[in-house]
């Protein structure tokens, strides 16, 4: 069982919002009735369902973004990173929070992983 630290939620809202969506619209009619599931399609789908829409020309990261994104992805600290670019902490920070909202996630792993997929690392 994961343990809850700092308030902080298990699940971040943009996994949850995405689990939900893949269960509202991937179950079919053999869902138990009270799942809290509904089906209102009265088919099933067995094809993956995007989860995202591709970024609009306003909302791509920039070169220093990308740039931190990498680094992110690749494990460093904000420290680390503001040393290997020649810019401070803060700066990281700042890049860090652009990014979580460009990309609309709220952690490392979500960005890491969303990135990875979307071939923006």
């Amino acid at each position: 069982m994961q343990k809850i630290v700092r308030g902080q939620p298990p699940l971040s809202p943009a996994i949850a919002r995405r689990l939900l969506t893949h269960f509202r619209q991937g179950a079919g009619p053999d869902v138990a009735p009270d799942s809290g599931f509904v089906n209102t399609t009265g088919f099933t789908t067995s094809r993956p369902v995007p989860m995202e829409k591709a970024l609009p020309e306003h909302e791509r990261l920039t070169p220093r973004e990308s740039e931190v994104l990498t680094y992110l992805s690749k494990g460093f600290t904000i420290k680390e990173i503001a040393s290997l670019m020649g810019i401070k902490w803060f700066t990281v920070n700042d890049h860090i929070k652009s990014i979580y909202k460009k990309l609309n996630v709220s952690s490392r792993a979500e960005a890491a992983v969303l990135a990875s997929k979307q071939g923006l690392v």
